[in-house]
């Protein structure tokens, strides 16, 4: 913690100044995700040698000022790591004699926001957990002379547990929905191609096949060795069989199938039904709402600009939603990853029979065990709904 007089600029006589303590609340890891501290009171800083040990979480105490003037002061908290600047803070606050503690919140969403944002007014220069917001109005100063309980209490970080699971009171059985369907709380969530409410019905442009499951009546098939299959102006159904492939669907709603083989499949336009089969495939969604399904072997999945639902399969997936309140269909198949950061509404849920049996927040990401034996890593805790019952 720095303990120091502050002069210079903004220098007083001693009997209009006061001591200022500087409290810091951040869901950001030390020393993973910054080392170092930067304070400032009214443009005039102090740089702390490394940053303290302590919760954060809970709340640090970084810094105690002597000296500082009375009234209304600009305290800014730079958070830095390796000598570059991570996340910055500025609050408003009243500093009365003879102490006053101001608090200073920084959530790890910050490090990554830049404001004013989109729609935000020019003076929302700052961000907090709402998002980008106006210096001034931003106060969490407490007089030390005063009674704590007089002041608002600064905006709750959440503890170690993170989101709270969500036990539905009706939980979706596995017969419930038909084969092109994924089910998600008490009800089906039909994948790309499929309608109706146990989502058994192919859409218009699709026909059944032979195993019961629906794709687009056109269809090209590749070899058992390497393919690049384009879909041109209407959906289709691209199969790769063996070898490393390359599949593009149309701007139609296609469904593609890698097969055997590393794999690369393309969907683009349209809300499409990706199969990425055997192999360590890579699966992008495009525009449109679709469905991306890793199968086994170590893949890769993102989604695209539309609600997405993403399924791993067997082996460690990578899964990245992108943009659009996406679905994750939790399979407890391997130790996967979902890396999805673009602030929309996405909701996890666990397959039908998996149950979490334990979980913990590790640094900044929550770890989910499952009771088939896998595990699922969410980084930052990004997926705002868990949707998952105990065993």
């Amino acid at each position: 913690m720095a303990v120091m007089a502050l002069g210079g600029a903004i220098a007083c006589s001693n009997s209009d100044t006061a001591t200022l303590r500087v409290d810091l609340r951040t869901d950001l890891v030390r020393p993973l995700e910054f080392d170092a501290i930067t304070i400032r009171v009214d443009g005039e800083g102090l740089s702390t040698e490394g940053a303290p040990m302590g919760d954060y979480r809970s709340g640090v105490r970084v810094a105690e000022l002597d000296g500082v003037p009375v009234g209304g002061r600009d305290v800014t908290v730079v958070l830095q790591s390796g000598g570059g600047t991570v996340a910055t803070r500025t609050v408003r606050t009243d500093v009365q004699q003879p102490s006053t503690t101001v608090v200073v919140l920084i959530a790890a969403s910050c490090a990554e926001r830049v404001c004013p944002g989109p729609g935000d007014p020019a003076e929302a220069t700052e961000c907090d957990l709402e998002g980008c917001v106006v210096p001034e109005g931003t106060d969490a100063g407490v007089s030390d002379a005063g009674s704590p309980g007089d002041a608002a209490a600064p905006p709750d970080l959440g503890s170690d547990a993170g989101v709270a699971l969500v036990c539905p009171a009706e939980v979706c059985q596995a017969t419930t929905c038909g084969a092109g369907a994924t089910c998600q709380n008490e009800a089906c969530t039909c994948s790309a191609g499929y309608r109706g409410t146990t989502c058994n019905q192919c859409l218009d442009d699709w026909v059944r096949l032979g195993d019961g499951s629906c794709a687009p009546s056109s269809v090209l098939i590749g070899t058992e060795g390497r393919d690049d299959l384009v879909g041109r102006l209407f959906a289709i159904h691209l199969v790769g069989l063996a070898g490393n492939d390359d599949l593009m669907g149309s701007s139609m709603g296609d469904r593609l199938e890698g097969g055997d083989g590393d794999d690369q499949l393309d969907g683009r336009e349209g809300g499409d039904l990706l199969f990425g089969g055997d192999g360590v495939d890579e699966l992008q969604g495009g525009a449109g709402s679709d469905t991306l399904v890793g199968g086994e072997g170590n893949d890769r999945l993102r989604g695209g600009d539309h609600a997405d639902t993403l399924i791993g399969g067997l082996g460690d997936d990578e899964l990245d939603g992108n943009r659009g309140d996406d679905r994750y269909v939790l399979d407890g198949l391997g130790a996967d990853v979902i890396s999805d950061n673009d602030g929309d509404a996405d909701t996890a849920y666990c397959a039908a029979g998996v149950y979490v049996v334990a979980e913990e927040m590790r640094f900044s990401d929550r770890i989910l065990e499952l009771s088939t034996g896998g595990t699922v890593t969410i980084e930052r805790d990004e997926v705002e709904t868990i949707v998952c019952c105990r065993l």
